[in-house]
């Protein structure tokens, strides 16, 4: 097992100091023991797999409010925390494909306002006003 100085365990995490400080706050990471002769407190492999894992699951779009439920769940056991880490997974998947339909479908629209509008003549009514219907030009002052 490694000891790691705070700055030591930052750059093996790929995280800043701040981080670890403020993850150790929220109870993410224990906060190790100042050593009763002084001198810098000391991290050890189980703090880097943590830091590592929360990496990982933020990567995937957990939160850290997820990262710390699921932390919750490991120390009921292996099968515990595998089980709620794919629900959590499923749920963000299930997500990700509604944002990436909304996506598709705003991309869609947008293709065919930009179409109608490179389409018109110059001379022709701005699709936008058009479709707003002819009260809003005139009386609003706005001009294609």
């Amino acid at each position: 097992m490694q000891r790691r100085t705070i700055g030591r365990l930052a750059r093996e995490a790929g995280v800043g100091v701040e981080t670890i400080r403020f993850y150790e706050r929220r109870g993410i990471i224990p906060r190790p023991a100042r050593p009763l002769e002084g001198g810098y407190r000391h991290y050890d492999d189980e703090a880097l797999r943590i830091l590592k894992y929360v990496r990982l699951a933020q990567g995937l779009g957990f939160t850290l409010k997820d990262v710390e439920q699921l932390l919750d769940r490991a120390s009921q056991g292996q099968g515990a925390f595998c089980g709620a880490v794919r629900e959590v997974a499923e749920a963000k998947l299930g997500g990700a494909r509604a944002e990436i339909a909304a996506l598709t479908e705003q991309a869609e629209r947008l293709e065919t306002f930009l179409a109608a509008c490179r389409t018109r003549s110059l001379h022709g009514p701005c699709p936008v006003l058009a479709e707003l219907g002819p009260h809003l030009g005139g009386h609003h002052g706005v001009r294609a």
